[in-house]
C-alpha cells in the first residue's frame, strides 16, 4: 500500500542490460512475494504480524493490501481477547490494531463512507492514546483534520492539524511537522488569511528542502503559488507554480501535476488568455480523470466551465458544470457532514465516559479502604482471632509473593520467545533476499561468460594457446576479447575498472566498444582501434551528463598469418614475449604499453603501434595486473612483475596446459590464506 498522509556477442549484450533493468521493474513483487513466503513459515503471532505489515506498506496493487490489512487485524483482536498475554504483548497487538482502524479508515474514504471512517478514526485515537502512542496520535489527528477540512469544517480542521503538529514536534518528526504546517496554511487560505497562510507554508518549504522530500515540497510550492494568485500577484504566482510543477513532473507526481495544471489554468484565465488557460486545463483534467480523483476532477470542471463561458461555447460549458456538481455532491453530501458531526460527538462522550469511570473508580477504593479500616477494628476485639489472622496474612503474603515471581518468570520467558521469533524472522528474511541476490549475479555470470570468447574458438584459430582466467568475485571486470579478420587474428586482455558487478558493467562497454571499432570502422591497425575504442566509450559515457572516469587498461595483439606479422598496443598494460637469442638461449622482452587508459585522463594522445618480428616457436603473454598486485608470501607483500617474468621465463618449455597449472599453483601458494585482491587475466599463445 502506498498512500501519504498529505494532502550474436551483441545480443546477447544487449540481453544482459535487458535482464538487469526487467530485473529492477519487478523488486517490487518479488519482495511481496518473499514476504508471502516468508508469512506462510512463520509460527508465531508476533513475527506474522511484522510481515502483514510490510506487506501491507509494499504492497503496489490498491485492491490487494485490504485482504492483508483484515489478516492483520483479525491477529490483533484474537490475541487481545485472550487476555494470556504479558503487558507487553498486548501493547504490541494495540498498536498493531490502531494501524489496521487507520488504514481500514483510509479505504473507506477512497469509497465515500466517511461516516464509518470517522468511526474508525476515533477507535484508532482511543487506543493510541491508552498507549500513550504519540506517533499513531499524530497521524490519525492529521487525517481527521483532512476531513473535516473537505468536509468545510474549518475551525475543527485546525484544531486537529494543530494536535498534529504538537505531537510531530514533541516526537521529532519533521516530514510530519512540514506536512502539518502546510495544512494549517491550507485552513488559513481557506477563511482568507492569506499573510499567515504563507507563514506557515514558507516555515513547510524550509523543513522540506532540510529532510529532500520532494512530494511534499512541490505541494508547498503550488499552495504558495496558489495564494500569491488570490493575492493578484501573477509574476509571484506563476514562478512558485513552474517550480512545484519542474518538480511533480521529476518524480512522476500525476496527482500533483493536475492540481498545479488547474491552479495555472485559473490563473491565466483571469489573465485573459483562455487559449492557454484551455490547453492546461484540459491537461489537467485528462489526468484527474486517469486517476480516478473527485476533488480535483471537480476543480478541472469549474475552471474549464469558466473558459468556456469566456469563449462563448455554452454546450461545453454545461457540460464542464453538470460534471463539476456530480463530483461536488460525491464530496460534500450532507450524509456525511452529519455524520462528522455524530461521530465527534460520539468520541467526547467516550472521553466523559472514561473521565467519569475513573473519579468512581477512585471513590470506590477510598470506600474499599475505610471498610477495610472498619474491619480492622472489628478484628481487633476478638483477641483470640487475632493470631489465626496474623497467620493468615503471613500466609497470603508468601503465596502473593510466589505467584509475582511465577509471573515475572513467565513474562520474561514470553519476551525472550518473542526476541527469538523476531531474530528467527530477521534471519529468514536476510537469506531470503540474499539468495535473490546470488541468484541475479550467478544469471549476470552465466551471460558474462557467453561473452567471452569459447575455448574451441580461440583453439580453432591459435591452435596452441592457454587462458588463465580467475576473477575475484562471481562476475570480473576483467575479460579476454578476441576477433578474425581475413588472415588476421586479433585478440586481447583487459581489465576494467574496478571488479564484481560494477567491473562487469563497465566491461561490457569496453567490449562493445572493441567490437565496433574492428567491425562497423574495418580498423585493423592495433594503435588506431585503441584511438576508436576510446572515443566511443568516451561517447557512450558522456550520455550520462556526468563526468565518468571509468574505462579499461589493455594488452591489444595482431597477429597476421599471412604476412607473418606481429603488432601490438597497450594501456597501461604490458605484453611479454620469449624468444631466443644469438646463444640459442631463452630471453624474456617486455613492451611497455602506453601510460593512459582507455577512458577519461589528461594529456590524451594516439596509442602507439609496436611492430614485432615473427618466429615460429616464440611465446606471446597478455596480462593485466592482477596477478602481480596478489599479496602473499611469508611477508604477506605484492607479488610483483619481477617475479611474474621469472616463472614465465622458467617455464616457457613448458606444454601450454602445464604453464597454465604452473601459474596457478604459484597463484595459490602465494595468496594462501589471504583473499584475492583483483581480477586475474594471463593469456599465453606460441606462434
Amino acid at each position: 500500500m502506498h498512500r501519504s498522509r498529505f494532502i550474436s556477442m551483441s545480443l546477447i549484450k544487449n540481453i544482459v542490460f535487458f535482464c538487469i533493468l526487467l530485473n529492477y521493474i519487478n523488486l517490487k513483487a518479488q519482495q511481496i512475494d518473499s514476504l508471502k513466503q516468508v508469512l506462510k513459515n512463520a509460527k508465531h503471532d508476533t513475527v506474522r504480524c511484522y510481515i502483514l505489515s510490510l506487506m501491507i506498506e509494499n504492497e503496489p496493487d490498491e485492491a490487494a493490501w485490504p485482504e492483508y490489512n483484515s489478516q492483520l487485524k483479525k491477529i490483533a483482536e484474537q490475541n487481545l481477547k485472550s487476555g494470556t498475554n504479558s503487558k507487553r504483548l498486548q501493547h504490541f497487538y494495540s498498536k498493531h490494531l490502531a494501524n489496521t482502524l487507520n488504514d481500514e479508515a483510509y479505504s473507506l474514504i477512497n469509497i465515500g463512507d466517511i461516516e464509518s471512517a470517522l468511526e474508525l478514526y476515533h477507535q484508532s485515537l482511543n487506543i493510541n492514546q491508552s498507549l500513550h502512542n504519540k506517533v499513531g496520535m499524530s497521524i490519525t489527528f492529521n487525517d481527521l483534520g483532512t476531513i473535516y477540512f473537505n468536509q468545510g469544517e474549518v475551525k475543527k480542521a485546525q484544531e486537529y492539524f494543530e494536535k498534529s503538529l504538537s505531537l510531530q514536534h514533541e516526537v521529532c518528526d519533521k516530514l510530519g511537522e512540514a506536512n502539518s504546517l502546510n495544512n494549517i496554511g491550507l485552513t488559513f487560505k481557506a477563511v482568507g488569511d492569506l499573510s499567515k497562510a504563507l507563514i506557515y507554508y514558507n516555515k513547510s518549504l524550509v523543513l522540506l528542502k532540510e529532510i529532500g522530500n520532494k512530494a511534499s515540497e512541490a505541494v508547498t510550492l503550488s499552495n504558495i503559488g496558489s495564494a500569491y494568485n488570490v493575492l493578484n500577484d501573477d509574476s509571484k504566482s506563476m514562478l512558485y507554480l513552474n517550480k512545484a510543477i519542474a518538480l511533480q513532473e521529476e518524480i512522476k507526481d500525476k496527482s500533483g501535476i493536475s492540481a498545479t495544471l488547474n491552479i495555472i489554468a485559473r490563473l491565466l484565465e483571469k489573465q485573459g488568455k483562455y487559449n492557454d488557460a484551455l490547453n492546461y486545463a484540459t491537461r489537467g483534467l485528462a489526468i484527474s480523470k486517469e486517476l480516478g480523483y473527485p476533488e480535483n476532477i471537480s476543480e478541472n470542471a469549474i475552471i474549464l466551465k469558466k473558459i468556456y463561458h469566456h469563449q462563448k461555447n455554452p454546450v461545453k460549458e454545461l457540460e464542464m458544470y453538470e460534471l463539476y456538481v456530480q463530483m461536488k455532491d460525491s464530496i460534500t453530501s450532507e450524509k456525511n457532514r452529519r455524520s462528522s458531526i455524530r461521530s465527534q460527538f460520539r468520541y467526547e462522550y467516550e472521553k466523559m465516559a472514561a473521565a467519569d469511570s475513573v473519579r468512581i473508580s477512585e471513590e470506590k477504593k477510598i470506600t474499599d479502604a475505610q471498610l477495610k479500616q472498619e474491619k480492622t477494628q472489628r478484628f481487633a476485639l476478638y483477641g483470640g482471632l487475632a493470631l489465626v489472622a496474623f497467620f493468615a496474612a503471613f500466609m497470603f503474603s508468601r503465596f502473593r509473593v510466589t505467584q509475582k515471581q511465577k509471573n515475572i518468570i513467565s513474562q520474561q520467558k514470553e519476551e525472550v520467545e518473542l526476541q527469538r521469533h523476531e531474530a528467527e524472522f530477521q534471519k529468514e528474511l536476510v537469506q531470503e533476499k540474499q539468495k535473490e541476490i546470488i541468484d541475479s549475479i550467478n544469471y549476470a555470470r552465466r551471460l558474462q561468460n557467453a561473452i567471452l570468447p569459447p575455448t574451441d574458438y580461440i583453439k580453432k584459430h591459435l591452435s596452441d594457446n592457454f587462458v588463465y582466467y580467475k576473477p575475484k568475485d562471481i562476475v570480473a571486470g576483467d575479460f579476454y576479447w578476441m576477433h578474425i579478420c581475413e588472415d588476421k587474428v586479433f585478440i586481447a586482455a583487459a581489465d576494467s575498472t574496478g571488479h564484481g558487478v560494477p567491473g562487469a558493467m563497465v566491461s561490457i562497454v569496453c567490449s562493445n566498444a572493441l567490437d565496433k571499432a574492428v567491425k562497423e570502422f574495418s580498423l585493423t591497425d592495433t594503435g588506431k582501434i585503441l584511438d576508436k575504442t576510446r572515443e566511443l566509450v568516451l561517447e557512450t559515457f558522456s550520455k550520462s551528463g556526468e563526468e565518468i572516469k571509468d574505462g579499461m587498461d589493455i594488452s591489444f595483439l595482431c597477429i597476421d598469418k599471412q604476412l607473418s606479422k606481429i603488432t601490438w598496443s597497450g594501456a597501461n598494460n604490458h605484453l611479454c614475449y620469449i624468444r631466443k637469442n644469438e646463444n640459442g638461449v631463452a630471453e624474456l622482452v617486455e613492451v611497455k604499453g602506453d601510460k593512459q587508459p582507455i577512458g577519461n585522463s589528461d594529456n590524451r594522445k594516439p596509442f602507439t603501434t609496436h611492430i614485432i618480428d615473427f618466429e615460429k616457436g616464440m611465446m606471446c603473454y597478455l596480462l593485466t595486473d592482477g596477478y602481480a598486485d596478489q599479496f602473499g608470501g611469508s611477508k604477506g607483500k605484492k607479488f610483483k612483475y619481477k617475479q611474474l617474468k621469472e616463472v614465465l621465463l622458467q617455464n616457457c618449455y613448458l606444454e601450454l596446459a602445464e604453464q597454465k597449472e604452473v601459474l596457478n599453483t604459484h597463484f595459490q601458494n602465494w595468496k594462501g590464506n589471504l583473499d584475492q585482491v583483483d581480477d586475474v587475466t594471463i593469456i599465453g599463445i606460441k606462434l
